[in-house]
């Protein structure tokens, strides 16, 4: 059986950064780690990124007492929304955009849905992967399959 921290080795190795240890995890499925340098960071699937937050754990709490960082952490209005349509979340699930953000998803009620947490890391992951070179603006076709 895998862990949360094998999920985000298996969809993030290509962005060459080892998962030691989990440090938060939102509503969204947004997680922050830090790493096997101590280094602390986000990922953030909606987006389809993973992110470097903090170079140690002093930059971290120096983070965490940022409005803004609190504010798009906690994604209060989204989670609102999403708790009126779908409710509590049962454990090791989280809300989750269907059409992540970055490919046109709108951050509405329409494009909410649940997903397991493992799953939306290990498949944001490998879909960050897979755009990572295309330039802003160019057109894809996203198939899904089993």
């Amino acid at each position: 059986m895998s862990t949360l921290l094998d999920d985000i080795w298996e969809g993030w190795a290509w962005a060459d950064v080892k998962p030691a240890k989990i440090v938060d995890i939102n509503s969204f499925g947004n997680i922050i780690f830090f790493d096997d340098h101590q280094q602390y960071w986000r990922i953030m699937p909606e987006e389809l990124s993973i992110t470097r937050i903090a170079y140690d754990e002093n930059g971290y709490h120096s983070l965490q007492q940022d409005a803004n960082f609190q504010v798009d952490w906690q994604m209060g209005n989204l989670v609102a929304l999403a708790n009126e349509k779908f409710g509590a979340l049962g454990p090791n699930r989280c809300f989750c955009l269907k059409v992540p953000a970055v490919l046109g998803g709108s951050y509405d009620k329409d494009n909410i849905g649940v997903i397991a947490i493992s799953e939306l890391i290990r498949s944001s992951g490998d879909l960050a992967h897979q755009i990572k070179y295309l330039p802003d603006g160019d057109e894809l076709k996203l198939t899904i399959s089993d």
